[in-house]
């Protein structure tokens, strides 16, 4: 299975970003010169403990295992490089989406303006084939292919 965000609305509109099988990508603003964060090695936004925390009960809530089991932990899964969106609505740390077993999620990274899917408000949800993501002003359309 594939898994593609493609922008339709916003300044990154046209972009098409892949989140490859057992893996995840941050969402975050793309950073000004006036923007002070801890960057990984990579050049990824390095996640609070806050963040983990939200992810860990994402992953245990979509396997089914209580909160405290092992599996599945973040380091399970591969760290794509982040999709970095030129929107002032955007928080620097603002959305991470998976590609598990099951197929796609989102999870909020508890962000100013929030993420929404198909229109709702979301702390963290399955996504479908079509489905509407919003972060920031910014338009997202998840694609998927066998």
């Amino acid at each position: 299975m594939k898994v593609f965000l493609e922008v339709d609305k916003g300044h990154n509109a046209g972009a098409r970003y892949e989140i490859a099988q057992r893996s995840y990508r941050a969402v975050g603003r793309a950073g000004g010169a006036d923007l002070t964060v801890q960057l990984s090695k990579e050049g990824d936004q390095v996640l609070d403990p806050d963040d983990i925390r939200r992810v860990e009960d994402h992953l245990h809530k979509r396997s089914g295992k209580p909160a405290h089991s092992d599996k599945p932990r973040l380091g399970a899964f591969s760290r794509g490089r982040d999709i970095r969106i030129d929107d002032e609505k955007v928080s620097r740390a603002h959305a991470m989406v998976f590609v598990d077993d099951d197929g796609p999620s989102v999870v909020d990274l508890g962000s100013t303006n929030g993420t929404r899917v198909n229109g709702d408000r979301v702390e963290d949800a399955e996504l479908s084939e079509g489905d509407i993501v919003h972060i920031g002003k910014t338009r997202f359309v998840v694609k998927i292919e066998p």
